[in-house]
């Protein structure tokens, strides 16, 4: 299944940003610099109150890692949920975790 079906499957809420589906899943994140950059994705839950955001850090750096938060209320500043990873397949779960936490 490719990436930006598997988002399309995966979240009930409203995707406000995707280019994260831009990605090859199984072409490493290093093989495509030119879009990994620190918008990647941004999916409300369906009660508005959760924001699901996906980065890549640093922006288009081989050596960078995405970085998936869920934001409350718009409280950038206390995320209730932090993970990071440089690999699209742990990528998948840590977005199948975040699911469960939020109605995304």
């Amino acid at each position: 299944m490719n990436l930006k079906l598997f988002l399309s499957n995966l979240f009930d809420g409203q995707i406000l940003y995707d280019e994260l589906g831009l990605l090859e899943e199984l072409v490493i994140p290093g093989d495509q610099l030119h879009l990994l950059k620190e918008d990647l994705l941004q999916v409300e839950s369906l009660d508005g109150e959760y924001l699901l955001d996906v980065g890549w850090y640093p922006e288009f750096n081989a050596t960078g890692q995405f970085i998936i938060m869920i934001i409350k209320k718009c409280n950038w500043e206390n995320p209730i949920l932090i993970r990071k990873t440089s690999d699209i397949q742990s990528l998948k779960q840590i977005l199948i975790t975040c699911k469960s936490i939020s109605n995304f």
